[in-house]
C-alpha cells in the first residue's frame, strides 16, 4: 500500500503513525532534523542501484532458492525512444504488481560475486549456516512515548545459547577501521538500538548484536564485526531519547523545523567546533 503523502496533507499525530509506524529509518532522518523526516515520508520512494546491489546479495547469500520470488532479472536496454520508455514503465509496473524488484545482468552478476564471495570468508559462512528467522518482523508501542514501532531483522541466530542479531550491510569500503567511522555518519547505532529494543519488547530476550558487511567492490571482502555491551546499551539508549525527542515535536507540532529543533527553543545558537580528528599545525598542548 501507498503511503505517500504531500506536505499539505500532514498531520503527524498518533492517529497517523498508526497508519505509518516509526522505523529505523525514519528516526534516523528525524535525528537530522523534523523536516528531514517530513521529507523522508513525502518523497516516493525509490529504489537505488547499490541498493537493489545490496537486496540482491543478501537473498543469494541467505535464501537463493527464492530469488526469482522477489526479484526480475532483464537486460538492460537504452531508453530514448518512445516506444523503449513504454516499455519500461511496463516492467516497472509489471514488477511493482508482482512486488519484485527489478535487477538488470549487471546488477545481478555483481550481487552473485558478492554473495559468493562472502561464502568463502569462514566467519561469515559460520553464521549463515547457523541463522534463522530471515526478515523477522518486529512491531511494538513504546509505552513512554506510545509511539508504534516497525522493523525487520536481517536474521537472528544462537551460538552457545547466547542470542545474536545479525544485520547484513554491503558497502563499497568494509575495512574495518574506516567502517566503523562510515557506520557513524550513516547512523548505524539506531540500527541497532532499534532492533535490540524491539525483540526484547516482543520475545523478552536481550539480544546480543553483529552487523556481517559485504564489500561491493573488488576485492570483495567480507567480515564480522561484533558489537561490544557497552555500544548496544549506548545504542538503546540513543533509541529511547529519540523516541521522546519524537514525542515532544510531535507534542508541540514543530515537524517545520530544521536543525534549530534540536536547541530546544533556547536562542543560544549553534557554535563552531575544530572536528577532534583536526590537528594543528603549531599548537603543540
Amino acid at each position: 500500500m501507498d503511503t505517500t503523502v504531500t506536505e499539505a496533507q500532514l498531520i503527524i499525530d498518533d492517529a497517523f503513525l498508526e497508519k505509518r509506524p516509526l522505523s529505523k529509518s525514519s528516526l534516523k532522518q528525524f535525528r537530522k532534523s523534523p523536516k528531514h523526516y517530513i521529507e523522508y515520508i513525502t518523497t516516493p520512494y525509490e529504489e537505488k542501484p547499490a541498493y537493489v546491489i545490496g537486496k540482491g546479495c543478501e537473498q543469494l547469500l541467505m535464501d537463493p532458492e527464492r530469488f526469482n520470488d522477489h526479484f526480475e532479472v532483464y537486460q538492460k536496454f537504452a531508453k530514448q525512444s518512445q516506444a523503449a520508455k513504454d516499455q519500461w514503465n511496463q516492467m516497472v509496473e509489471d514488477a511493482k504488481e508482482s512486488k519484485k524488484t527489478l535487477i538488470d545482468t549487471q546488477q545481478y552478476e555483481q550481487a552473485s560475486i558478492m554473495a559468493q564471495s562472502a561464502m568463502a570468508n569462514d566467519s561469515v559462512r559460520y553464521w549463515v549456516e547457523r541463522s534463522r528467522n530471515l526478515q523477522k518482523k518486529l512491531s511494538w508501542t513504546d509505552k513512554k512515548t506510545g509511539l508504534p514501532i516497525i522493523g525487520f531483522i536481517d536474521f537472528d541466530a544462537v551460538e552457545d545459547e547466547r542470542l545474536y542479531i545479525v544485520d547484513i550491510k554491503t558497502d563499497y569500503n568494509g575495512e574495518p577501521d574506516k567502517w566503523w567511522n562510515h557506520a557513524a555518519d550513516l547512523d548505524y547505532i539506531m540500527d541497532v538500538g532499534t532492533y535490540c529494543t524491539g525483540y526484547h519488547k516482543m520475545h523478552y530476550q536481550f539480544p546480543e548484536f553483529k552487523f556481517m558487511i559485504i564489500e561491493s567492490s573488488s576485492p570483495y571482502n567480507a567480515h564480522m564485526i561484533n558489537c561490544p555491551s557497552n555500544y548496544v546499551n549506548d545504542a538503546k539508549m540513543e533509541f529511547e531519547n529519540t523516541l521522546l525527542a519524537f514525542r515532544y515535536c510531535m507534542d508541540n507540532q514543530q515537524f517545520h523545523m530544521g536543525y534549530d529543533f534540536w536547541l530546544f527553543d533556547t536562542l543560544s545558537g549553534f557554535t563552531m567546533q575544530k572536528p577532534r580528528w583536526k590537528k594543528s599545525k603549531f599548537l603543540t598542548t
